[in-house]
């Protein structure tokens, strides 16, 4: 049975840091109580992930990356307001639609794309970006 998460403190920002990576079994999960993470979230290469929740998130100290999840469908961060370094969703074949219901505050640059799949992103939030928002043109518009 391959690992489900690691929770690590992060020496660069001294924070908390989420990662699920490789986990091969892992068809979906849910952090349900965690408000605040200091340092990075970071979920990549579970092929079986078709969902997760972080209902109560509100706070990514560092960067908020979902990337390379084959079968990742849906995810839930209703409540994130801020992510202190770049926000990447990428390279998630499944993922169909995406919609953030936040207003939020990214550090980095804001990025959707490279989802073959993905046909539309609500961008009818307000969100304040310190770098670059983009996103490849076919894969998903400029926001």
């Amino acid at each position: 049975m391959s690992t489900v998460y690691v929770i690590e403190v992060c020496l660069v920002c001294s924070g908390i840091c989420l990662r699920y990576r490789y986990n091969y079994d892992l068809v979906s999960f849910e952090v349900s109580l965690l408000k605040t993470l200091g340092g990075y979230f970071f979920v990549v290469y579970n092929v079986a992930l078709a969902s997760f929740e972080m209902p109560l998130l509100e706070t990514v100290g560092g960067y908020f990356n979902v990337d390379d999840n084959a079968a990742l469908a849906s995810f839930e961060v209703p409540l994130l307001k801020t992510v202190g370094g770049y926000f990447y969703v990428e390279y998630n074949a499944d993922l169909a639609s995406f919609e953030m219901l936040f207003t939020a505050t990214v550090g980095g640059d804001l990025y959707f794309g490279d989802q073959d799949g993905l046909a539309s992103i609500d961008n009818t939030l307000q969100t304040s970006v310190a770098s670059d928002v983009y996103g490849p043109e076919s894969d998903c518009p400029r926001i």
